[in-house]
């Protein structure tokens, strides 16, 4: 062989395996590219001598570690006047002699003012060409082959955007030596959150910009979301779960809705979405104490009720006049034990400015009796106003008051007296307002809505 030791890089080429590419640095270091000892070239493939060989490497399925071969990343040679030949064993690769043209490598050509062979060197390499070639033509291989580009070499080369040296898929360079970008197939780490490739999607797992798809990112995620606004308010149609909103999700939907408390009871504070509504009103008739007892004075609210659907329809349409009942006690019993006391809707007066009812309690049997109200009972069933005595024996806890009820609201005796309460006020005195009167004198009675 020449001191040359030219040999066609189709050969070399031919069995490339991509098993001698990267290695560890226990090869001849081969990130460093040293071998210990004078005119040792580093082999990835050479088993022995921890890869470093005096011999010329001519194993097709090996290529040359750039590092032993004139610095192959960078392409110099460390003497003056050298180019790197990297068919050339000798001298780590370096020579001062023309480089033939089968070992053509970018950055190991002497330029055109470096000073040409003689003609008898010149004439040495052409024989030493010629019969490489001709050897090489009669075995049926091409003597023209030019080193080719090798992504992860860490030199970008023809057809590379570039190259890094390593084939992480998760850096911005990837193994394809491509510059990593959304729908690529692999996550940028710091970069992307997912890259899906081909599927990614806006009503996908992973969005077109490699985000994850989550509920608020305005983007509805197919067969997952319902609707996505791109905000976690839940008061308005889609609620911060990305669901619609519907009556009973928990959520009071603005402007659709005035309650929601996420379930189907009826008659509590909140049906089918809207503030569950019970009419309140002080009788338009005035009585003595001898109302015929307790269901005698309910008698009388549920008359005025079923009066009052043709006289003030506006509040009292659609409603059951025998829902309503009188708030009285007599010695045993009083509104606590007769009433509705688990109601958490709203008391209101049947009447008001522009057709608006006026709220007396807004929190149900626990507002009402809990010593004081939002505004005094002071409309009829009609809504007219009243300034009047009213007949309760009633505390504001709902419980019977004293011994006065007129004989369990049986007498209109003078001698029997009657626990009263006043329309005037809002304070505990709307049902507890010494001092009491005969049962011979008149008063009103309130009327509840309440359970039929």
């Amino acid at each position: 062989m020449s001191r040359h030791h030219i040999f066609s890089l189709s050969t070399l080429f031919l069995g490339l395996s991509f098993g001698c590419l990267e290695t560890n640095e226990q090869h001849c270091g081969l990130h460093k590219g040293k071998c210990p000892n004078p005119g040792e070239v580093c082999s990835v493939c050479e088993p022995t001598n921890n890869g470093c060989t005096m011999e010329p490497i001519m194993d097709p399925q090996c290529i040359f570690p750039g590092p032993d071969h004139c610095q192959f990343k960078n392409g110099y040679c460390e003497d003056p006047g050298e180019s790197c030949d990297i068919c050339l064993q000798e001298n780590l690769g370096c020579t001062k002699d023309p480089i033939a043209s089968e070992c053509l490598f970018g950055g190991g050509l002497e330029d055109s003012s470096s000073s040409g062979p003689t003609a008898s060197e010149s004439s040495d390499a052409e024989s030493d060409a010629d019969s490489s070639t001709d050897s090489e033509t009669s075995s049926g291989e091409s003597s023209s082959t030019f080193l080719p580009s090798l992504c992860g070499n860490g030199l970008v080369e023809s057809g590379e955007d570039c190259d890094d040296g390593n084939l992480d898929e998760t850096d911005e360079c990837t193994s394809a030596c491509e510059w990593a970008i959304c729908g690529d197939g692999f996550v940028q780490v710091g970069v992307e959150e997912c890259d899906e490739g081909a599927s990614n999607s806006d009503d996908a797992i992973c969005t077109k910009t490699c985000k994850n798809a989550i509920c608020g990112d305005g983007k509805v995620w197919e067969n997952i979301e319902q609707c996505d606004d791109g905000n976690k308010n839940s008061s308005d149609a889609c609620i911060n779960t990305c669901q619609a909103a519907y009556c009973g999700d928990g959520f009071v939907w603005s402007g659709m809705e005035e309650c929601d408390d996420a379930n189907d009871v009826p008659n509590d504070s909140c049906d089918a979405c809207k503030f569950v509504h019970r009419l309140v009103f002080a009788s338009s008739l005035e009585y003595k104490g001898n109302l015929g007892g307790l269901t005698g004075a309910d008698a009388k609210c549920q008359v005025l009720a079923a009066s009052a659907v043709n006289t003030n329809p506006m509040f009292f349409a659609g409603k059951d006049p025998e829902s309503f009942k009188a708030w009285i006690s007599d010695g045993n019993e009083g509104p606590d034990d007769r009433f509705d006391t688990n109601f958490t809707g709203i008391y209101e007066l049947p009447g008001k400015e522009m057709g608006f009812p006026i709220t007396v309690v807004r929190g149900g049997w626990k507002d009402l009796t809990d010593g004081s109200l939002e505004s005094e009972i002071f409309l009829d069933e009609n809504a007219t106003p009243l300034s009047s005595t009213i007949w309760t024996n009633t505390k504001t806890s709902g419980f019977p008051a004293t011994v006065d009820h007129c004989d369990a609201w049986t007498s209109s005796l003078a001698d029997d007296l009657g626990f009263v309460g006043t329309t005037i006020s809002a304070s505990a005195q709307w049902t507890d307002d010494p001092p009491h009167q005969a049962c011979s004198a008149t008063a009103r009675i309130y009327c509840f809505e309440d359970l039929p």
